[in-house]
């Protein structure tokens, strides 16, 4: 007997919702030693993925602009880093994003980013310009965002990440990445 809607190949569709070998995102326990992402033990080689951390404010105060930075490290080399970050726009106004210093180890890099405020959400491409690429850690965004609203555990995330390297496959972390912050009256 299969359950209505539920497809005989990938049981992780049956009405009970997900199984073991299907994890639902975000449904690990966080890891606060990688900035919020959950431990893993996927067998992949640590040198071929990337980590993203976020750094700053744990607490903030309606309407005063706090400065937070998401973190970049690679053992090997990145050519660019496409990501998506995700906020509720209710909780935070965006006020800035500026390029961080990872892509621009070699004087140049590339950095793009659109904010949809409506949603949410901000799309970020940043790459190096040089065709070796850029490896290490060093902060890749600095976002500037505005408490709108008191709230114990108000929230931005990273939700997307595509690492693009230059000679081999580069994995990205689990996600959400999330910062969470105690908004003040």
């Amino acid at each position: 007997n299969t359950v209505s809607g539920a497809n005989p190949a990938n049981p992780s569709n049956a009405a009970n919702g997900p199984t073991a070998a299907t994890p639902r995102v975000g449904a690990e326990p966080a890891n606060p030693a990688t900035g919020g992402t959950p431990a893993q033990n996927d067998g992949i080689p640590a040198e071929n993925k990337v980590q993203l951390t976020w750094t700053g404010a744990k607490e903030g105060r309606v309407g005063q602009i706090v400065k937070l930075e998401v973190q970049l490290e690679s053992a090997n080399p990145l050519r660019a880093l496409p990501f998506q970050l995700t906020y509720d726009n209710t909780q935070f106004e965006i006020i800035s994003l500026e390029e961080g210093d990872f892509f621009n180890q070699s004087g140049k890099g590339a950095f793009n980013h659109v904010i949809d405020k409506a949603s949410g959400r901000v799309s970020i491409g940043a790459a190096a310009s040089d065709a070796a690429g850029a490896k290490g850690k060093a902060r890749v965004l600095t976002i500037q965002i505005k408490p709108l609203k008191e709230e114990a555990e108000a929230s931005i995330q990273i939700i997307g990440v595509s690492p693009i390297g230059t000679n081999k496959t580069l994995y990205p972390p689990a996600v959400p990445i999330t910062h969470v912050m105690n908004i003040a009256p």
